[in-house]
């Protein structure tokens, strides 16, 4: 092992008793996940052995068994050896259990020293190269310590165990054939099952702390439907975390966000668990039955009062998205491949239900959301938002500026779009979340942000916001 202290280190922000003390630990993690790679190893040599002797052994028992305990002619003798040979089948399981926990415990602790020394690395400035920790011929963790992840890479020894033990209940399985072919297929089941559960055992204690087994279902779901997501949570849910921390540091209140940015993106979004079901289905409508026929449909209910009229006549005036608050935090921050709509959508609504609301209330989901969106190209979250618009952090928004940055989540283009703001006005204005006095001074906030380039107007669609405002306050 290198000497830490002979190594060159380029000028750094911490004093001479820091950097003491993060080589000791720098040593002492290095040291820590050397012997664990060395335990490892010379566990799959004791599991190797072991699997070897159990095979032996119990083929031996159970030909003991056969030859001296169990009396042919006894009527019996045949139930004694099967549930004998279960036993011994059961017993195995176990210790192959407790064997899967041990791997999974010790390859977590490497993984953790490696992600520590990653980290004290970078507070000392070293170069990847002096000191290298990582998997031969994979660098993805030399900036990042979430990078490196738990399932990085599944040891020799946990496949020699599924191995071996798959091959040890083959062979009782062939054994208890031989004695009731009958019972055969129940004892397959038998064996499938401990076989899968070790499997789940095992993925169970490599789990990062923001992952399930519905994210790691969900991972599989977007390789059947290939759409390309960032399947390292840990690293981009940190990213997210340390960002809320930068704003709570810099006194921003997200909490004065929360009533219009409902209002506006997801009217609904206490009432459900990561999806808007009956939105969705509304939306899904819509897509596949063009408006005309909605309401032509709507023509053969003369009562107005019916529920097949009502239905039909909110489905026709839906504008907007279907997708949740908690499906665009999703979208924004895990989704690569925006192209494959319909199955990026499958994604959305599975993540969403299953993996995000499980793990995040509805505080922390409307804050991770506001800290990581994109409110304009190159502009990702709130921080960036009120520098880039306002050229300053503003502590205390006011309901205007609160309202011209949420606009910016639903436009991409970076220019002014006179109806869907108007949408947005009218719902607020009417459920009194903003007066006639906040109208005005979007107006003028849209005005100022124009005329300083921030926001574009190339089909002068403010004079027709301005049109559409005029009407709204003075009910013309």
């Amino acid at each position: 092992m290198k000497n830490i202290m002979t190594l060159n280190f380029s000028k750094n922000p911490v004093d001479d008793v820091q950097k003491d003390i993060y080589i000791k630990e720098l040593e002492q993690s290095y040291q820590k996940s050397y012997e664990n790679d060395r335990t490892l190893s010379a566990f799959k040599n004791i599991v190797v052995f072991v699997s070897i002797c159990s095979i032996i052994g119990s083929a031996a028992v159970s030909f003991f068994a056969e030859n001296t305990i169990f009396n042919k002619n006894e009527p019996y003798s045949i139930l004694y050896k099967r549930w004998f040979i279960l036993f011994i089948s059961f017993s195995v399981y176990f210790v192959w259990c407790i064997l899967v926990c041990e791997i999974a415990k010790l390859q977590k602790q490497s993984i953790l020293c490696k992600r520590k020394i990653v980290l004290l690395r970078e507070l000392l400035n070293i170069d990847y190269s002096a000191y290298d920790v990582l998997p031969k011929n994979d660098v993805s963790g030399a900036k990042n310590p979430f990078l490196i992840r738990y399932s990085q890479e599944i040891p020799a020894s946990y496949k020699m165990i599924l191995l071996i033990s798959w091959c040890f209940n083959s062979l009782l399985l062939f054994y208890i054939y031989c004695l009731n072919k009958s019972m055969f297929g129940l004892y397959l089941a038998i064996s499938i099952i401990q076989f899968l559960s070790l499997i789940i055992l095992y993925k169970k204690g490599i789990l990062e702390r923001y992952e399930s087994f519905y994210s790691i279902v969900g991972c599989m779901l977007s390789r059947i439907l290939h759409v390309k997501i960032i399947e390292t949570f840990e690293n981009t849910i940190h990213s997210n975390l340390t960002a809320l921390t930068e704003a709570k540091r810099l006194n921003l209140n997200l909490e004065d966000y929360y009533k219009i940015l409902i209002a506006i993106e997801d009217k609904n979004f206490y009432k459900h668990k990561g999806i808007d079901i009956k939105r969705t289905l509304a939306i899904f409508i819509k897509c596949l039955i063009p408006n005309c026929v909605l309401k032509s449909l709507s023509r053969f209910t003369k009562d107005k009062n019916n529920y097949l009229y009502k239905t039909i006549y909110k489905i026709t005036q839906i504008k907007g998205g279907g997708s949740t608050i908690t499906q665009q935090y999703f979208r924004s921050n895990f989704i690569i491949d925006f192209h494959k709509k319909y199955r990026r959508k499958i994604l959305e609504l599975y993540f969403s239900r299953f993996w995000i609301n499980c793990f995040f209330d509805k505080q922390t989901q409307l804050n991770l959301y506001l800290v990581s969106v994109r409110f304009d190209k190159n502009v990702i979250g709130i921080i960036s938002a009120h520098q880039y618009f306002f050229g300053k952090i503003i502590r205390y928004p006011t309901k205007s500026q609160i309202f011209v940055l949420l606009d910016r989540l639903s436009n991409v283009s970076s220019t002014i779009l006179a109806e869907n703001i108007f949408y947005k006005l009218e719902s607020l204005f009417s459920i009194k979340l903003i007066n006639q006095e906040d109208i005005i001074s979007i107006l003028c906030c849209y005005k100022n942000l124009i005329s300083n380039n921030k926001i574009f107007d190339p089909t002068n669609d403010f004079l027709k916001l301005e049109e559409f405002c005029n009407r709204l306050i003075y009910k013309i």
